[in-house]
């Protein structure tokens, strides 16, 4: 999967559109940042990936930072 650019910004949710085609079964997503700036880091707190032609959802809540270990890998979730 790709991220090409986010396009929607709100204090508490960012809306990124992935390109993949079929996402079939997806278990595991990586976020990645570049850790720079004043205050870098990020607050996950959910996250949401849907399969915009299948409507299949995949979720989860870390609710944990990106800061000091910029790279992460959270464990999602399939939704019925």
């Amino acid at each position: 999967m790709i991220m090409k650019r986010k396009i929607r910004r709100h204090p508490a949710a960012s809306l990124y559109p992935i390109t993949k085609g079929d996402l079939s079964e997806i278990n595991k997503i990586q976020i990645k940042h570049d850790n720079t700036g004043i205050g870098p880091g990020w607050l996950i707190s959910e996250i949401l990936v849907k399969d915009l032609e299948t409507y299949a959802t995949w979720h989860a809540k870390p609710n944990t930072w990106l800061d000091k270990f910029p790279d992460k890998t959270f464990d999602l979730s399939s939704t019925l």
